[in-house]
């Protein structure tokens, strides 16, 4: 019984301990050889015509929930959202990935949240500033 194969480079004869004909290898990236190997990856056309789709439509009742839970914040408001997620979606896996999406929306929904609050302060200080130096001039 061989336990163990090791790979030797072929010889070019056709008996003997390297045997077979000699060929070099493809110098492509095995990930993109074959077309099938891409299957399920995301492409670029079709990202942003799911993000068009999705800014005009919006998201499904049962999303807004799980966003509603999600921006809860606390673990057993996360674990109703995958539970909730789950019975909607038609099983764990799946409903980790809805999470996870709408996870992220929420991120980003606060991060840009927080960037408008400063961009806003920002705009009030320097009104604020521009009307003191207006009035500092008057005088």
């Amino acid at each position: 019984i061989i336990l163990h194969y090791k790979m030797y480079t072929k010889s070019g004869i056709f008996a003997g301990k390297h045997a077979g004909y000699k060929v070099d290898k493809p110098d492509v990236n095995p990930k993109f050889a074959k077309p099938s190997y891409r299957r399920g990856t995301l492409g670029k056309r079709v990202a942003l015509v799911r993000d068009v789709i999705r800014e005009i439509s919006g998201y499904a009742p049962y999303e807004r929930k799980i966003i509603k839970l999600l921006s809860i914040g606390d673990e057993s408001a996360e674990k109703r959202a995958l539970k909730f997620a789950k019975r909607r979606v038609g099983g764990h896996r799946r409903g980790k990935l809805k999470r996870e999406k709408l996870r992220l929306h929420v991120q980003a929904q606060k991060k840009a949240a927080k960037e408008k609050m400063a961009r806003d302060a920002k705009a009030a200080r320097e009104a604020k500033e521009a009307k003191e130096k207006a009035e500092h001039e008057k005088k």
